[in-house]
């Protein structure tokens, strides 16, 4: 079974969501606007991240799937 590679900067995500809600606190405690719309973009910028690392590893099982499928067919075809 092979690892999957999984993108460095997708998985990244949950870093991004954690640093995001922890600027939009501090702009929410001291009243800086600025910084709390940082901190939700950097949010949301984290949830696009995580959904592409989710789809990364959808792709590469779909693909060990595949080539798994194409194995079994060639000896199928090499019994008959």
């Amino acid at each position: 079974m092979r690892i999957p590679h999984i993108s460095p900067s997708n998985a990244m995500g949950l870093a991004d969501k954690g640093i995001g809600f922890v600027k939009e606190l501090f702009g929410e405690l001291f009243d800086r606007e600025s910084m709390k719309k940082s901190g939700q973009l950097q949010q949301e910028k984290g949830s696009a991240r995580l959904g592409a690392l989710k789809a990364e590893l959808t792709a590469e099982t779909q693909n060990a799937k595949v080539a798994s499928l194409e194995e079994a067919q060639e000896k199928a075809a090499d019994a008959s």
